[in-house]
């Protein structure tokens, strides 16, 4: 797929540059844990998520000096641009900042200088998303009314989020952050050296891991479960309409 996107594009651009922008393993999961229980793509648990990415079918997803070589073999190793996704390599106004200045652009342009802001679901939310996924019906394919749902899903998140008060989702327990890293360790060696000239190998410069004590799983109250299920059967209502 690769050496069929470059044919299809290498007609239309006289030199072509691909920006990868690369997240720590154990927060680009965290990250896709959350985006896929807030659209309602995923009704895992965490500890099964991180399973699957271990050892499982989504473990390629983190092999970063792996997905690189493939794009390395169509378009050229000197033709990737690799930035680490993270606060301290990024440009002070963000990510979008970051892109404009990589690219060679006039980021004085930019229309805003906002930094931008994704805040994610936290515990509460999380477990009140987790249990209206168990009141919905299966959210998959790229259909007309999973995509409805799915932002409806979103849209749900966003509401509960601004009306209940929560802690910062963190998954992960104690060591397990750490632990899931040290497994593409060596592959993030290689992406440093090769495509960024570090000869220590650093790809990442926080050596800070969100990581929470063991405890007991949120159990929601009566109340929220009532929150949810309100929603859920609004959701519910509006999709019948649109079925007619």
């Amino acid at each position: 797929p690769f050496q069929l996107l470059k044919e299809c594009i290498s007609g239309l651009f006289d030199d072509i540059d691909i920006v990868c922008y690369l997240r720590r393993q154990d927060e680009y999961l965290r990250s896709a844990y959350a985006q896929g229980l807030r659209s309602g793509r995923t009704a895992e648990s965490f500890d099964d998520y991180l399973q699957s990415a271990t050892d499982g079918n989504r473990r390629w997803l983190y092999e970063y000096d792996a997905s690189l070589a493939h794009w390395a073999e169509s378009f050229g190793a000197e033709h990737l641009i690799v930035r680490p996704f993270e606060r301290e390599q990024l440009h002070t106004d963000g990510l979008v900042a970051d892109f404009a200045q990589t690219c060679a652009l006039d980021t004085r342009r930019l229309k805003t200088r906002v930094r931008e802001k994704n805040v994610s679901p936290g515990k509460r939310v999380m477990a009140g998303l987790a249990y209206a996924q168990t009141l919905l019906p299966d959210i998959s394919g790229t259909g007309s009314e999973a995509a409805w749902l799915s932002t409806m899903c979103s849209n749900m998140s966003d509401a509960l989020a601004a009306r209940w008060t929560d802690e910062p989702f963190t998954g992960f327990g104690p060591g397990q952050a750490r632990q899931f890293n040290e497994l593409f360790a060596q592959g993030n060696r290689v992406v440093a050296r090769d495509y960024l000239g570090r000869e220590d190998g650093r790809l990442f410069l926080s050596s800070t891991y969100r990581e929470q004590e063991a405890q007991p799983a949120i159990i929601l109250s009566k109340k929220d479960r009532r929150d949810v299920e309100r929603r859920v059967a609004r959701i519910m209502k509006m999709l019948a309409k649109i079925k007619g």
